[in-house]
């Protein structure tokens, strides 16, 4: 193995290292969290603010790990114990979190090597959700562990011996390892994308993916989100990219090789893309709707384990292509799985001196064993909970990102790691470099990890409901139906853009609700009784005839619903495409203006609009207090506000009472709600608490110093 003057290992090549360092960038995250950011924030809109955030904070970023990595020889604990004894807890930080990551992150890559297998013979039928959820997890709903599910056990064990293998011989091995496995993905996604542009509805899907809704860019979420995704995309923060370039050969060009991973890394997002949204206007087509209307944008894993197997399943030779994607999810999993395990084993050897062999098999043993409390019939709640808090809250990684920021451009100086960089490197990074790293990166991550922590504590604008899915519209329709006082001056206060597209959007509805409804409602009658049937089965309550007999009758019900719902598709949902897939963006209209006209700083109570009105106790004990103060200010103009005083809650509860069930007046109060499928709402509190967990264990660890005998260390 060629070795650097320190006797540190090195990678055997360039292409190895840069292949390396993609695989780490590029995962799972690349073709189904990506592409869900976009189906969440207007498609081709979130594309924007992407590449900026990429060019503001990921390169520059990325160049910053690349040297400090290079220039101190080591992994991220000890690199920034070089800046400073008293920084090396900043190192450590990210090791903490990456174990968590890595514990249900080979969980996910597990279900992908399951769905590999299934793709065969595409085992998960025709109701992927039901198959997902119900028969292959098994999920109970509930934080009751409930008993492992074996075929993800003993798939997980396969993942764990897989990363082990790969990584065992050192990054020389590695970097063999990843020529292999990092371009088939691009390859079999290049295929997709050619099967996907020719399928029926492919380009109803790329014009959401590729024509901009200009309006998204006027919301700073998209822009938060933007700038998250690309933390998350190009490994920033998380150690593993300090660590890979620790073991650089002297003469390497780092801005170069930043530059290549972060355009590759843009490019295989985009790509995905193209795969994805051209299948889901495929699926779209299929179910007569709009493709913004396929998937429940909250819930990610849906794209990869239930909405794509069903568009896979209806095409000519689907189990090819299935075994096609699948495959690829799984070779970039196990890529970015093994570059955080080699991270966190850098780590420790470089503070011990331990052996390599032993502490990977005892690190690969642990994380297995934890592993599996994510491989149970509760498990997927704990997985939800777990990848909100250190995920989804955002705030971790980006309060993570905030630090190390700080510590390498001020405490060190991001002068002396332009230097560095600049010796090795082709190109010459200017002085705005530095400026970049010391004020405007710093001042973008604290406003958003500022937000992230008032909109946890504070609460999540607030939610229109119908019962069971958000609903914007719901309560628009309510009210625009509604002839009350209250009714009316809320109509009469909506921007004439939203009253043209509420009056488009009831007629779209009445069209759906009529037509298509019934039938969505005849297909719940025959899944409800599939799965009772099922059930008998599987109990061996029915004999075979029964069997046989169930079975007859319950295809005949889908072969009858399958020509009803071809019907309506081509007589009814896609003459009127156009006109139905504006709904999703008319309810975003409607929400925004209702969101605006209650989030005010003034009381919305007129004696005159609530009249009749029944009100809670609660929202007559805030009212009361509003009104005395008021009484009060004619008197008395310095008198201050109640100190529980909140207009923007107290017009909530006011609404509640008057348009029961429409609308959750508490949003998130700080807390955390859990769905059955282990969604997370507003969990910014939690994910902030395990924040705090990660920096006391990342303290804990740069105080840690253990004792080396001789025979270790001659065993190195």
């Amino acid at each position: 193995m060629e070795q650097i003057s320190d006797n540190r290992e090195s990678w055997g090549s360039r292409p190895g290292f840069i292949l390396a360092a993609i695989g780490s960038a590029v995962g799972l995250g690349n073709v189904w969290r990506f592409p869900n950011e976009c189906y969440a924030n207007g498609g081709a809109a979130f594309l924007i603010p992407y590449i900026v955030a990429m060019i503001v904070i990921g390169i520059p970023l990325l160049i910053m790990e690349f040297s400090i990595g290079h220039l101190t020889r080591k992994a991220a604990p000890l690199a920034f114990k070089h800046v400073d004894k008293k920084w090396e807890f900043a190192g450590w930080w990210p090791i903490v979190m990456n174990f968590t990551i890595l514990c249900y992150y080979s969980v996910i890559i597990a279900w992908v090597f399951n769905y590999f297998i299934y793709s065969f013979n595409l085992g998960w039928g025709d109701e992927t959700d039901t198959f997902f959820f119900n028969s292959y997890l098994d999920n109970n709903g509930t934080f009751a562990l409930g008993g492992m599910r074996w075929p993800i056990v003993a798939s997980l064990a396969a993942i764990w011996v897989i990363m082990y293998l790969c990584i065992f011989k050192g990054v020389e091995v590695i970097g063999k390892v990843v020529l292999l496995i990092v371009p088939i993905p691009w390859l079999m996604l290049v295929i997709l994308v050619i099967r996907g542009a020719t399928l029926d509805g492919a380009t109803q899907g790329l014009e959401y993916y590729l024509e901009p809704n200009w309006s998204y860019l006027a919301r700073a979420t998209v822009w938060r989100d933007a700038f998250a995704q690309v933390f998350f995309s190009v490994t920033i923060a998380f150690g593993v990219m300090i660590t890979y370039a620790s073991f650089l050969p002297k003469k390497s060009d780092i801005s170069n090789n930043a530059m290549i991973i972060a355009v590759s890394d843009l490019a295989t997002s985009f790509i995905a893309g193209l795969a994805i949204f051209s299948t889901m206007g495929y699926l779209a087509y299929q179910r007569g709707m709009p493709v913004e209307e396929v998937l429940d944008s909250s819930e990610s894993l849906g794209l990869a384990f239930v909405a794509f197997p069903a568009a896979l399943s209806k095409l000519a030779f689907g189990n090819f292509f299935a075994l096609i994607f699948f495959f690829s999810l799984l070779l970039l999993g196990i890529d970015s799985g093994f570059s955080m395990t080699q991270t966190i084993l850098a780590s420790l050897c470089d503070k011990t001196k331990w052996k390599r062999g032993n502490v990977l098999l005892i690190l690969s043993a642990i994380g297995f064993i934890i592993s599996i409390i994510f491989s149970t019939r509760g498990g997927l709640q704990w997985l939800g909970i777990t990848d909100g808090a250190v995920n989804e809250g955002f705030i971790g990684i980006l309060f993570l990102g905030l630090v190390q920021c700080l510590i390498l451009g001020w405490s060190f100086g991001a002068e002396k790691l332009r230097d560095h960089a600049n010796e090795t490197s082709d190109w010459q990074l200017p002085y705005f470099w530095i400026i970049g790293i010391r004020f405007i990166i710093p001042f973008i991550l604290v406003i958003l990890v500022s937000w992230n922590i008032y909109s946890g504590f504070k609460g999540v604008p607030m939610e229109l409901a119908n019962d069971e899915f958000a609903d914007p519209s719901n309560l628009a329709i309510t009210i625009n139906n509604a002839d009350d006082p209250l009714s009316n001056h809320i109509k009469e206060s909506l921007s004439a853009e939203s009253t043209t597209v509420l009056t488009n959007f009831i007629a779209s509805k009445a069209i759906y609700d009529d037509l298509v409804q019934p039938h969505v409602d005849k297909k719940q009658i025959y899944l409800n009784a599939k799965n009772e049937f099922e059930k008998a089965k599987n109990g061996k309550a029915l004999s075979p005839e029964q069997i046989n007999q169930t079975q007859q009758q319950l295809d005949q019900q889908k072969e009858q619903l399958d020509q009803l719902w071809e019907s309506l598709r081509d007589t009814i949902l896609e003459p009127n495409r156009k006109r139905y897939s504006n709904l999703q963006q008319t309810k975003e209209v409607l929400a925004e203006e209702i969101n605006v006209f209650i989030n005010t700083d003034t009381v919305l109570y007129q004696p005159q609009l609530f009249e009749g009105v029944a009100l809670t106790k609660d929202t007559e004990f805030f009212l009361g207090q509003y009104l005395s103060w008021r009484q009060d200010l004619v008197k008395y103009p310095d008198t201050p506000a109640p100190k529980n005083y909140d207009p923007i809650r107290l017009n909530r509860m006011l609404l509640q009472d008057a348009y029961a069930g429409m609308i959750n007046p508490s949003a998130n109060v700080g807390g955390y709600f859990i769905d059955a499928r282990g969604r997370l709402i507003g969990n910014n509190i939690v994910s902030f608490i395990i924040t705090l967990l990660f920096f006391l264990f990342g303290v804990i660890l740069a105080l840690w110093k253990p004792k080396v005998t001789i025979t270790e260390m001659k065993n190195q």
